[in-house]
């Protein structure tokens, strides 16, 4: 069970045994009551607690943490070794400070180059992993004129020499989205060699190459490394109706979209993205809540009352494959996934695509606030859920009761990345916080996403999220822990009194 390696190795120290003197012997302690849910034959360990606004991580090329801390800049840590298989976080220092840097963060592929992102620019620094410190105080801007006065988040990702940026829309309904021009709800590519060749910085909206539009908010972008295939997930609309009917407790659903494979896309001179809808149509997650759905099916495009009709006015129109691509996989609405991340690792790894999903802000039972992992099959470098499925992922960490994450009072997970161990790290904004997650058995989480919805956190209800899809028992974060604390205080000042 989760807690009682730490347990234990607390009680070895007391007797001055033989543990790892660089990680303290006991996790540090939320600054909330966490009721979070951890998957069987997984482990964790909360490894700061004291950040302002975590959003993008990753690892340099000697291993260090380097995270987006929202208001202050970038900062990065030493990761040190513990010997139950985690590990822990030390030497904190700021790498960059700049109160602009919002989300976006990468390395160039030789880890010598430093990339932050803010609402409105791509900057680069010269960057030294073996002193976490860049070697010019001097940036700059490599892309530029990406402002708008909706999502603010620049997502960074690198990949052969070129730049992935994804930019959303300005606010919940933008009519600007319509055009592939705007810059706006776009996932956009830039080669790095021309960027820095430049003596004026990439316009975003008039320059580089388009490899998707109508893309609403894609804040999680990644590449797969064994097969080149190019994924996004959606953040999608609000507040919608169809025929005056209000849909949007359970649709449009959250989307991870296929954005090509890289050698027939980006690699391809002159290539231009599809339109994947926004703002004329949308995914359809749950189809008895909606009017007029006769025929329709999970993962569909449909058009609803506010959006535009510019590019489409009906639903035949949404699911015209010559004018719109449809989402490779819908999830719940308002999950709010943020980042992803492929994991191909000797222990178990199995070519899973990891999803944070952030979390509602507007729907009455709230859902989200979990970690969670989109089995991928190897051969054909695509998911193995059918884009009609909604049981698509597995969770590994969650919120047990999602009513508490109203007030934000929970994990709410942003950024995530894999280290050279197989780890998994993983972000909290609202409660400024990273853990690492670990395991010594196969990499699967569960249980599965569901479409019962009764709980708020689409999962089996049967299972009550507290047993694995192998009926192993799941581990409670935090349910125990002032117990143990207390019994282990109490003999550590009995031997105190023993040795005086």
């Amino acid at each position: 069970m989760l807690l009682r390696r730490p347990f234990l190795l607390s009680f070895l120290c007391i007797f001055g045994l033989s543990v790892n003197a660089q990680c303290p012997s006991y996790p540090l302690q939320h600054n909330y009551a966490p009721d979070l849910v951890l998957a069987a034959r997984w482990d964790s360990i909360l490894v700061s607690n004291n950040l302002t606004f975590p959003r993008g991580m990753l690892f340099d090329s000697e291993g260090n943490l380097l995270l987006v801390d929202r208001g202050i800049g970038v900062v990065g840590w030493k990761v040190m070794e513990r010997e139950d298989g985690g590990a822990c976080l030390e030497d904190k220092k700021v790498v960059v400070e700049n109160d602009q840097f919002n989300h976006g963060i990468a390395l160039s592929e030789d880890g010598t180059t430093l990339y932050v992102s803010t609402k409105n620019d791509v900057f680069s620094y010269p960057y030294d992993s073996k002193t976490r410190t860049t070697t010019s105080p001097n940036s700059k801007s490599l892309i530029t004129n990406m402002s708008n006065t909706g999502h603010v988040t620049r997502t960074l990702y690198i990949h052969s020499g070129t730049i992935l940026i994804s930019a959303g829309s300005e606010g919940n309904l933008d009519p600007l989205a319509t055009k592939p021009n705007s810059g706006h709800s776009v996932v956009k590519f830039f080669s790095l060699k021309e960027a820095h060749a430049r003596k004026k910085a990439f316009d975003f909206k008039t320059e580089g190459g388009l490899l998707g539009w109508g893309l609403r908010n894609s804040v999680g972008l990644t590449v797969d490394p064994m097969t080149g295939g190019v994924w996004a997930v959606e953040n999608s609309v609000d507040m919608l109706s169809r025929g005056g009917k209000e849909i949007y407790q359970d649709n449009p659903g959250e989307e991870l979209n296929f954005l090509g494979w890289w050698n027939q896309t980006i690699d391809n001179p002159g290539y231009i993205g599809p339109n994947y809808g926004y703002p004329s149509c949308v995914a359809v997650w749950d189809v008895p809540s909606l009017p007029d759905n006769g025929g329709i099916t999970v993962g569909e495009q449909i058009v609803v009352d506010q959006l535009s009709t510019r590019n489409a006015t009906t639903d035949a129109d949404c699911n015209d494959e010559k004018k719109f691509a449809s989402p490779r996989l819908t999830f719940q609405a308002h999950m709010a996934p943020l980042d992803v991340h492929f994991d191909y690792f000797p222990s178990g790894g199995d070519g899973g695509l990891w999803v944070s999903f952030h979390g509602s802000w507007n729907r009455d039972v709230p859902t989200g606030y979990k970690l969670s992992k989109i089995p991928f099959d190897k051969a054909t470098g695509q998911p193995m859920a059918k884009a009609t499925d909604k049981q698509n992922y597995e969770d590994v960490l969650w919120n047990r009761d999602t009513m508490k994450c109203k007030d934000n009072g929970c994990f709410r997970p942003v950024g995530v990345a894999i280290d050279g161990k197989g780890r998994v790290w993983v972000g909290s904004d609202s409660s400024g916080e990273v853990m690492v997650l670990w395991t010594t058995g196969d990499r699967k989480g569960g249980p599965e996403g569901t479409d019962n919805v009764d709980n708020g956190n689409n999962r089996n209800s049967e299972n009550n999220g507290n047993t694995s899809v192998s009926g192993e028992s799941s581990a409670v974060i935090g349910s125990s822990w002032n117990e143990k604390i207390g019994v282990a205080g109490l003999v550590a000042g009995v031997l105190g009194v023993m040795m005086l």
